[in-house]
């Protein structure tokens, strides 16, 4: 569970961003004894894709598991390339390999701005968890650039936005660390124990259901300015600085209740706006693009005419619906 989140660039995997947990591998493995003795109407060997202790695994058995496992996941992805295919038809529009590369260019700088041969393992790490060679990565980059240039002339970049840009980035920011519990009780309990000299961190990996949990709850520098982090949450940080409170009261936050720890105030940095304003325009324009890319993607999705004759395939494109649409 995680009770915000940040998109920094949106990459349109079936409409879904980086962030979103995959679909779970529900679909248990094909006992090897059915392998034997299932009927399988194929026994040409060009059909033959594995051996498991001499006994041959055949295309078909790996279909169903397939498609029940991710058959939703890859479905909305051709879905979704063959709606912006179209809609860049319509409005004349062509992705070419300048806008892929800018792409490419913009994830890379996402994972590491400052360095690009660690950005560059990260996205290979990231490739690998998220199961993307090349193929759907290539068709990633395609998809994401033709969202971006269905979206551009819709992005407005005000100066008010340029501005709460700048606080920020430069602006007075909180470092602080959190627990997430799914009941008041469970953190008035940790509450105790912190406050009896137990070490936060350690309850944080032990107890806390935020994604925060194995860097100790250690959460990234926050601005009392964000909007994508509670109200409730930015009021408490700017009371315990205040207060110099070892830990926070209670917070009540959508997904559940909250402690905060402070670890350090970082002060406001001595920057001349206009010197930065470009930049931050940039940076304006970029998070517009990538909401309203999102937004594109699920409402091109949700107006397809989509007829699945395959009963497994239905099922996962059910529950790839249900999480893309956050619909029942």
């Amino acid at each position: 569970m995680q009770v915000w989140h940040t998109t920094k660039y949106a990459m349109i995997i079936g409409a879904l961003a980086v962030g979103c947990e995959s679909m779970p591998d529900i679909t248990p493995p094909l006992p090897v004894t059915s392998l034997a003795s299932s009927k399988t109407p194929r026994t040409n060997s060009t059909n033959i894709v594995a051996y498991v202790d001499g006994l041959p695994i055949y295309s078909d058995h790996l279909y169903g598991p397939l498609v029940e496992a991710s058959g939703g996941q890859v479905l909305s992805e051709l879905i979704l390339d063959i709606r912006t295919s179209k809609q860049l038809k319509e409005e004349g529009l062509e992705v070419n390999q300048s806008t892929i590369d800018l792409e490419k260019s913009l994830l890379i700088n996402t994972l590491d701005p400052q360095d690009e041969n660690q950005a560059i393992r990260l996205l290979n790490e990231l490739k690998k968890r998220r199961g993307l060679g090349p193929n759907r990565f290539d068709r990633l980059l395609q998809r994401n650039a033709a969202l971006r240039l269905l979206v551009q002339d819709r992005v407005q970049v005000t100066s008010a936005a340029i501005r709460q840009a700048f606080e920020l980035r430069y602006g007075p920011r909180y470092h602080a660390r959190l627990i997430l519990t799914q009941t008041m009780h469970e953190a008035e309990q940790l509450r105790r124990r912190i406050e009896a000299g137990e070490n936060f961190s350690d309850l944080a990996v032990r107890h806390s259901s935020d994604r925060s949990d194995a860097r100790g709850g250690l959460l990234p520098p926050i601005s009392a300015s964000d909007p994508t982090y509670p109200q409730s949450v930015r009021t408490e940080l700017l009371r315990l600085h205040e207060k110099k409170a070892p830990v926070s009261r209670i917070v009540d936050v959508e997904g559940g209740f909250v402690l905060l720890k402070m670890d350090h105030f970082i002060e406001p940095q001595k920057m001349d706006y206009y010197d930065v304003q470009e930049d931050l325009a940039a940076t304006v324009r970029l998070q517009a693009e990538q909401v309203l890319m999102q937004q594109l993607a699920k409402e091109l999705v949700s107006k397809s005419k989509i007829l699945i004759l395959d009963p497994d395939l239905g099922k996962s494109w059910q529950w790839q619906k249900q999480a893309l649409m956050g619909t029942p």
